[in-house]
């Protein structure tokens, strides 16, 4: 305690006193990669060969959860709760927002698009990304609140739902409801600010440049603040509700509402918690934004939007300091269970 005392003193003066102007900006100059890199990443082959292997990957998780042992050891659980949730995070940071291109979802519509009539609706830009901060709102609460977590009903009647609001949006909307209403496309995009690949403003070329420079080019759009509450809250929850505080007065809580299961009593009170963590947070942090001076009430009022790009270093760093021995742990373990989907001993 003491030493993280020590270290956020030291942060916020070196901050305060060595830091007056800012110092990353998205047009900084970045270091091209060769053009055959770029070649390789925009060719049509090799999306396709990643879309396939990805789509092959969740037939092959899927088999284990429909067919496989149907208990805690099933791989489908270790693929959406770890390599999912956790290595998207590990892959979008280290090589961009590969989702859009690797989401099951999005290829079996595109599969399926040349039997269907074209979008009848544009995508409301007022939505902006509040469809996918519900999603990962829906999904925090299926691994944190809900009554069993490890229940592979709960599981495949999620992502059930997930691929229909999908692909009933995508077919109403077109390709756009997959860059603003899937969650874990959004969650990608965002964690890629943060890789030090990108694409230069000037050539469009895959290139490598400062992180922080890149983390300006996040979309400004609605429910973006949202996004990030959700993914720092539900981690500092993760955090305090594994607490012998919180256990003891929610259990306590819970046995003493009379005439209603315990188990419906904790997941209603994990519930609320869940809420006021991610409400805490884009709460206070649109209020520090908002309370900054020198600009008028119109240019205030969008400024926790201009300003969320601050949010994903903590967000990511947060994600790595709690996840990171689980992603090791458990996801070798997810490994190993897929490499016997059906339980034969293989």
């Amino acid at each position: 305690v003491i030493g993280a005392a020590w270290a956020l003193t030291f942060t916020f003066a070196l901050v305060a006193f060595a830091w007056k102007r800012p110092r990353f900006d998205p047009d900084n100059p970045t270091r091209p990669l060769p053009n055959a890199v770029t070649a390789f990443v925009d060719s049509p082959i090799t999306r396709g060969i990643a879309a396939a292997l990805a789509l092959a990957f969740t037939g092959w998780a899927l088999l284990a959860g429909l067919s496989g042992p149907q208990d805690q050891g099933n791989a489908l659980l270790g693929v959406f709760y770890v390599l999912l949730w956790v290595g998207l995070v590990a892959l979008s940071l280290l090589i961009g927002p590969v989702w859009r291109v690797i989401s099951p979802v999005r290829t079996v519509y595109v599969l399926l698009q040349r039997f269907t009539p074209d979008p009848r609706y544009s995508y409301p830009e007022s939505w902006g990304y509040r469809p996918a901060a519900v999603g990962l709102l829906a999904f925090v609460w299926l691994e944190l609140a809900s009554p069993n977590p490890a229940a592979l009903s709960w599981v495949k009647a999620w992502l059930l739902v997930y691929t229909v609001v999908l692909l009933v949006g995508a077919w109403l909307c077109g390709q756009r409801w997959f860059d603003r209403a899937d969650p874990f496309a959004v969650y990608s995009m965002a964690v890629s600010r943060l890789s030090p690949f990108r694409r230069d403003s000037q050539t469009k070329k895959i290139a490598i440049g400062n992180p922080f420079d890149h983390l300006l080019s996040l979309p400004v759009r609605p429910g973006v603040v949202a996004v990030l509450a959700v993914l720092l809250g539900s981690t500092a929850f993760d955090s305090f509700s594994s607490s012998t505080t919180w256990r003891n007065a929610a259990d306590g809580l819970a046995r003493g509402i009379h005439g209603v299961p315990v188990s419906v009593s904790l997941c209603a009170l994990r519930t609320a918690g869940l809420l006021f963590f991610a409400a805490v947070v884009a709460t206070t942090f649109s209020l520090a934004a908002r309370a900054t001076g020198g600009v008028d009430r119109e240019k205030r009022r969008t400024l926790p939007g201009e300003l969320a790009h601050s949010l994903i270093p903590i967000v990511v760093g947060y994600i790595f300091a709690h996840y990171l021995s689980y992603l090791v742990e458990r996801g070798q373990q997810a490994l190993f269970a897929l490499a016997d989907p059906l339980g034969r001993h293989w």
